[in-house]
């Protein structure tokens, strides 16, 4: 599972990094993508943040913080590190590694990890998707960077 994991965290850095690279070496920005990147690493400052204790929560988070695409960068970069840090200090089992999350109602519930990496990696891929639509409605040539390209060209285990 803690293999799983880190390569799930591996193609997102890898995917994130391609696109941004690509993107930062455009004359202009298709629309939506100038919010989407810092949106898609808001998701990770968020979730980082409130698993190591900040009082932080989504009601009232700026999911898309005044980033640009440089610094979208260098804190994918940051954060591949942190999670694979974070991952692989995990106890085992992993799956039953939880955490407690206070919702908007008060109500205090206990959160898996597996399920908020699980769902970082998801809604990344998601908004990813989003700017490479972006990017061939502007006529651009989409970056591919889906799993299986990943694992071919990383020989990641």
């Amino acid at each position: 599972m803690r293999d799983y994991l880190l390569k799930l965290f591996a193609h997102e850095q890898w995917a994130n990094r391609k696109l941004l690279t690509t993107l930062s070496a455009l004359p202009s920005l298709p629309p939506r993508t100038a919010q989407l990147f810092p949106h898609l690493i808001g998701a990770h400052e968020f979730w980082f943040s409130k698993i190591h204790g900040a009082q932080v929560n989504w009601w009232d988070y700026n999911f898309t913080p005044e980033h640009s695409l440089d610094e979208c960068l260098a804190l994918n970069d940051d954060f591949a590190v942190k999670w694979a840090q974070f991952i692989s200090a995990l106890p085992d089992p992993l799956a039953a590694q939880t955490f407690a999350v206070t919702l908007k109602n008060g109500e205090r519930v206990d959160m898996r990890y597996i399920d908020i990496f699980t769902q970082l990696h998801g809604h990344s891929i998601h908004h990813r998707a989003q700017i490479i639509a972006d990017m061939r409605a502007a006529g651009l040539e989409p970056v591919p960077q889906d799993w299986l390209i990943f694992c071919r060209e990383t020989q990641h285990p």
